[in-house]
């Protein structure tokens, strides 16, 4: 099965052998990585893993952050594991998907620019 995503290349679906409604891919989210990503969805009861883990929330560390509090406030995502160990919004907001990555902060250029 292939589907195509806007912003992705395509992506090569495998269905399970025992499961008629499951299906699996293993994607390489970024070119400059080794790594690859394994995707896995049901189409009947709308599970979406990646790397075997379901959409959440960022993990404390990033949204009680004082960057993350100035720049989106209260506001709260839906994520998923990028992969290398970041989180990335599942949904873009204004044409843009958002990385956060735990223990990373802003470099001091960008930290002048947002006064």
């Amino acid at each position: 099965v292939d589907i195509t995503n806007s912003g992705m290349a395509e992506i090569q679906w495998h269905q399970y052998n025992n499961a008629r409604s499951c299906f699996y891919s293993k994607v390489k989210l970024d070119d400059n990585q080794d790594s690859f990503t394994f995707l896995q969805m049901d189409i009947v009861s709308g599970v979406f893993l990646v790397d075997g883990l379901p959409n959440k929330s960022l993990p404390k560390s990033v949204s009680s952050s004082d960057i993350y509090n100035r720049l989106f406030g209260t506001s709260m995502f839906v994520v998923q594991l990028t992969g290398l160990g970041g989180y990335r919004t599942q949904m873009s907001i204004n044409d843009t998907y958002f990385e956060f990555y735990p223990g990373t902060c802003l470099h001091e250029e960008d930290q002048k620019k947002l006064g």
